[in-house]
């Protein structure tokens, strides 16, 4: 298996300087929507929904923001000697 990239990886980590280059041939495009449950209803609504109250919203970009395991991974990203 031959790697097209001049550069040889020498971290275990995709797209960071020295890891793995990957290129996407797709656009990534992210909507969220929040679920409302009223009655055994469900109400979908999109977002950002300028009808939501403040503290909604910020609850809600928070869990958008959050890297989760993401953050975890970096921490333990493998580097060749």
């Amino acid at each position: 298996m031959e790697i097209e990239s001049e550069e040889v990886p020498s971290k275990l980590a995709i797209g960071l300087p020295g890891g793995f280059i990957t290129e996407s041939k797709y656009d990534i495009i992210k909507e969220y929507s929040l679920v409302v449950v009223q009655n055994n209803n469900l109400i979908p609504l999109a977002y950002p929904n300028p009808n939501l109250p403040e503290f909604l919203s910020t609850v809600v970009n928070g869990i958008i923001s959050h890297n989760g395991m993401k953050s975890k991974m970096q921490e333990n990203q493998w580097e060749a000697d």
